[in-house]
């Protein structure tokens, strides 16, 4: 045996790491860069609309720093990583192409929340598959802190809504003042008010949550004291929300609404939300059983490192993997006739006594997302007067899309003025068909109407946000592309609702026909 190959080792070096370059890292780091290139690379289109996300929307602006506090993160752990070798682990290559084709169901159903989680959960899982299950083992918190990325929470809205004025309301008739309310709005004797989007609590609890998982990691090793501080990190600005709506609406009822009735309560709200955070976090100071602690290098050999191929040959099939997807979505596009996005739909003129264009009785219009065409006009028939809106898509994609939550809500919170009160999905039965409706009850200044909204995807109709999904997906499978609409109904009445129910069941079961008709030959065009 040659003198060269004994193990080198002096009082200087006993015990401490090996050298970065002895154990691969390297070119598992190169190869790990290159892969992430090509998922940005295969996903730019989402790459785009999750960082104008980060710009333009308050709620998900910390996703500007997740990745550079994930780096961080690591880098608090290089010691460990150290002692480690990067070995490529092929059961996480598996994960990627799973996420590929949920991606692709993102795409064949519009959903851009589907496409983004592809994206974001395929980051870590790539770096586990590069750098092996060891490696990821050090550095999972970091790797999973990267999932707030993803823009989601939308869907939490509705719920926070409802909770936020059920404890509003309930909160100001323990303090004496007499409320009225209906939905999501309410009025006490200074003035009403309504619990918006805005008023959800849904920004303060995700920056909440993902501070709160921070602070725990740093400040707690026993999982007995880093949960209970998570679950006070969730309840905590739910509650707050609760608080702070409730004190504006006081501010504004004791002050005569001269203070926290305009912009200032948002300030307000995040002042206040501030000093609960903060509070939250002393307390949990208090608490902590780090004590300066750090991660100390053990001196246990690391594996041996695994060759340049061998990455070379993971972060490649990785990559093919990852691009299932974006190939098949590829390949369907170029199956499907080819529209220019051009479409007009020709609403349909009279029938059964029916006559078109009457005049608008009432200022209503349903809030939809934008569409490629839209139309409305009103019929008349008799002392029977229904309103007609029909939004259609086509080359769908974000901000243009048929099937949002602004789309399917259109007026339950508020649209000049109007006011959802009661909100249903109907059986409407006809002698030639029948299909499901839903149904709105609404009402503003004296003014009462009955709205019934449905969705044409596929080919077909429904009022159900999953079946119409579903029904995208098929036609987009058949090569019908991915032209779709949403039709809206109204009628007013007085007194009785059945009146302007009578009304629509009327003009569906005679005009239903000649609907359909409209929308096929806009498919044709």
């Amino acid at each position: 045996m040659k003198l060269v190959d004994l193990p080198r080792s002096s009082a200087k070096t006993a015990g401490q790491p090996p050298a970065l370059g002895a154990i691969g890292w390297p070119t598992a780091l190169t190869a790990l860069s290159l892969g992430w290139l090509a998922l940005v690379l295969l996903y730019l289109s989402d790459v785009r609309t999750i960082a104008h996300t980060w710009y333009t929307v308050g709620t998900y602006a910390h996703g500007l720093v997740v990745y550079p506090v994930s780096a961080w993160l690591i880098w608090r752990q290089r010691q460990a990583l150290m002692l480690q070798a990067p070995q490529p682990y092929l059961p996480a290559v598996l994960v990627l192409g799973l996420l590929s084709l949920i991606w692709l169901l993102g795409h064949l159903t519009n959903m851009q929340t589907l496409r983004e989680f592809a994206f974001v959960a395929s980051v870590p899982v790539l770096a586990w598959a590069v750098l092996g299950s060891a490696v990821a083992r050090i550095i999972f918190f970091a790797l999973a802190m990267t999932m707030f990325a993803w823009p989601v929470g939308e869907f939490f809205v509705p719920t926070m809504i409802d909770y936020t004025a059920d404890f509003t309301v309930a909160a100001l008739r323990l303090s004496g003042v007499p409320v009225y309310r209906e939905g999501n709005f309410f009025v006490i004797p200074t003035g009403s008010w309504s619990v918006v989007e805005g008023c959800s609590g849904i920004r303060y609890l995700i920056a909440s949550v993902y501070g709160g998982a921070i602070f725990a990691y740093l400040n707690f090793r026993d999982w007995r004291r880093r949960l209970p501080f998570m679950i006070a990190a969730i309840i905590m600005p739910i509650v707050a929300n609760w608080l702070r709506a409730y004190i504006i609406v006081m501010l504004g009822h004791l002050s005569d609404n001269r203070i926290a009735a305009g912009v200032d309560h948002l300030v307000y709200g995040w002042v206040f939300f501030g000093i609960v955070i903060l509070a939250l976090f002393y307390v949990g100071s208090r608490f902590s059983d780090v004590h300066g602690s750090k991660s100390k290098a053990t001196g246990i050999a690391p594996a041996p490192a695994a060759t340049g191929a061998t990455f070379a040959v993971l972060t490649l099939l990785a990559v093919v993997l990852a691009g299932i997807g974006p190939g098949v979505a590829l390949a369907l596009q170029r199956m499907t006739p080819v529209h220019d996005g051009a479409v007009i739909v020709h609403l349909p003129s009279s029938g059964s006594g029916w006559t078109a264009g009457a005049p608008p009785f009432s200022d209503w219009e349903p809030r939809i997302e934008t569409p490629t065409f839209s139309a409305q006009t009103a019929y008349v028939r008799s002392d029977q007067t229904v309103g007609m809106f029909v939004a259609y898509y086509r080359n769908q994609q974000t901000g243009g899309k048929m099937l949002t939550y602004a789309s399917t809500s259109l007026a339950d919170y508020s649209v000049k003025g109007w006011r959802t009160t009661e909100r249903r999905v109907l059986p409407v039965v006809s002698p030639d068909h029948s299909m499901q409706v839903i149904e709105r009850r609404m009402h503003s200044q004296g003014q009462n109407l009955i709205s019934w909204q449905w969705y044409w995807a596929g080919r077909q109709n429904t009022a159900g946000f999953w079946e119409g999904k579903l029904a995208e997906v098929k036609g987009k499978l058949a090569g019908l592309g991915d032209d779709a609409a949403t039709i809206v109904l109204s009628a007013p009445f007085t007194d009785d609702p059945e009146q302007a129910r009578a009304a629509l069941r009327a003009f569906l079961a005679e005009m239903g026909p000649a609907i359909e008709s409209s929308l096929n030959d806009a498919a044709a065009q």
